[in-house]
């Protein structure tokens, strides 16, 4: 039988001289790691070209049993922050564990005291999610049966800030079974630089700078505005039992979550590679994978084959969510998390987050990214930071919304479109279709503009006005509106083509 150092891949982290702060420079540590129970057992990815690493065993065969890819960082002198964002991302784990993340980087926990973000914005209002928890079964979701139920109950409401801290702060356990075990679990909670500058402040002072949710080296950073939760900082408040139901994150990004405590979580994740198949067994369910609100039986996906990382986030340690990740989420206790999405500049990432944004377009479900945007903006204004594999898929990507630009140009010319350029706003969100939720990313029409100037304007896509006139017929026959005649553009495709062409020149 295999010995656990044989079992187990496990390197050290050898001490630097990098200037740490003197309450720190005594701390001595080791960095381990084990490698997920899916997937093959290897290093390459992690110790290439790092000379801090010393590799002690590896193990070539294909693990079946255990935990996430942890990385202890507990007690570290100091860390090479290069090296641990490498590990995150490897192949062959879904997600990472990494122990003592807040101490190893030094995060300042006072500013997210819950009383004091209450102090700072009380009525804000915030987004709450009524929900039940069964002590007899605290991982499981049941029927009064017994029997597996993945339909959770996860109803939509929202407070004032304020009101739930007060909430937060007076309700134990004692409390959660004398009301009948219902929760309510504050989510979403968006620090923006207005309200909550000391907080935004506290995470930028100490984090490194690929775990920042701003880091200028990454996909989202091309785009001008915040997305709420994605490059912008999100905060969770919850008490015992609160959920967060089944899901992949926005667009396939790579997810980071710090647990600031003082309970855990329990986290379960399954790799990308399984989308698939859990898609089918909510399907057999009547449970859409998009829109629904699930929680998987472990039963159900043991027999199904499908494997499940589970493991205990304590306080001060963070989750490295990969790119695809299925995850759900559960509060042991009392707890505070801040999460975002991370987006590493790999070819890997920027393809999974357009296999995403397809499969949302197909759903009619909208993609928060607007990655035709994402694209366009990578070849313009950071074409030089991409490696050649990634600029070749930007190429790619864009190409292909561009010959459908094309198409679309070629049939609205045929039916004699008027068309109106528009300016751009840079530094606004992209538009969507009000009708199938598509990113408008060029051309869009405006119902109802010469008669309903009071009522907010709702564009939609050059395919949904097809289909609008097909149900409703020329407007301009039957007296009405002229809408449909008039096709709004932010940039002529002549150019768009231009720049794509320049660009695919400079590859070898």
């Amino acid at each position: 039988s295999q010995t656990a150092v044989e079992r187990w891949p496990v390197w050290h982290m050898k001490e630097m001289e990098v200037g740490l702060p003197p309450h720190r420079q005594a701390k001595k540590a080791k960095l381990v790691a084990t490698i997920a129970p899916t997937g093959q057992s290897t290093v390459q990815d992690f110790e290439a070209g790092n000379p801090t690493l010393e590799r002690l065993a590896v193990s070539e065969g294909v693990v079946t049993h255990g935990a996430p890819l942890t990385l202890d960082l507990d007690g570290l002198a100091c860390v090479d922050w290069d090296f641990v964002a490498g590990a995150t991302r490897s192949p062959d784990t879904p997600c990472t564990l990494l122990k003592g993340f807040v101490d190893a980087c030094g995060l300042d926990l006072e500013p997210f005291d819950p009383p004091l973000l209450a102090a700072q914005a009380p009525q804000m209002v915030i987004d709450t999610r009524h929900q039940r928890y069964d002590p007899a079964n605290p991982e499981a979701n049941l029927k009064p049966s017994g029997k597996a139920d993945w339909s959770y109950s996860n109803q939509q409401s929202s407070a004032k800030l304020g009101d739930y801290v007060e909430y937060h702060s007076t309700t134990e356990i004692e409390d959660i079974l004398q009301r009948k075990n219902k929760i309510t679990f504050g989510t979403n909670v968006d620090l923006d630089e207005k309200r909550f500058a000391p907080q935004l402040q506290a995470i930028a002072h100490a984090l490194p700078q690929p775990f920042q949710h701003n880091n200028p080296d990454s996909l989202l950073n091309a785009l001008p505005f915040t997305i709420p939760g994605m490059n912008g900082v999100q905060l969770y408040l919850k008490v015992h039992g609160c959920r967060t139901p089944g899901h992949q994150e926005n667009n396939n990004f790579a997810g980071f979550n710090i647990n600031l405590g003082p309970a855990p979580c329990v986290w379960f994740c399954v790799d990308a590679c399984y989308r698939s198949q859990i898609d089918r067994m909510l399907a057999q369910r009547d449970i859409d994978f998009l829109t629904g609100s699930w929680w998987p039986s472990l039963d159900d996906l043991a027999q199904a084959h499908v494997p499940v990382n589970r493991f205990v986030q304590e306080a001060g340690d963070a989750v490295y969510v990969g790119e695809g990740c299925i995850h759900w989420v559960q509060s042991l206790g009392k707890c505070v998390n801040i999460s975002w999405n991370l987006s590493p500049m790999t070819t890997s990432q920027f393809n999974s987050a357009w296999a995403a944004y397809l499969t949302n377009a197909e759903h009619k479900y909208r993609s928060i990214v607007p990655m035709k945007r994402v694209t366009m903006l990578l070849l313009k204004a950071r074409w030089r930071d991409l490696s050649l594999e990634l600029k070749r898929a930007v190429i790619h990507h864009l190409g292909s919304t561009l010959e459908g630009e094309a198409e679309m140009l070629a049939q609205l010319t045929r039916d004699n479109v008027a068309f109106v350029q528009t300016q751009a706003l840079s530094d606004v969100p992209s538009l969507a279709c009000s009708s199938c939720h598509a990113e408008l990313f060029n051309m869009y029409f405006v119902p109802g503009t010469a008669t309903s100037k009071s009522k907010p304007l709702k564009p939609i896509c050059a395919t949904c006005r097809v289909q609008r006139l097909a149900k409703q017929g020329d407007p301009k026959k039957s007296g009405g509106s002229t809408w449909a005649s008039e096709c709004f553009f932010f940039h002529h495709l002549t150019d768009l083509r231009t720049t794509l062409l320049e660009h695919r020149a400079l590859l070898p």
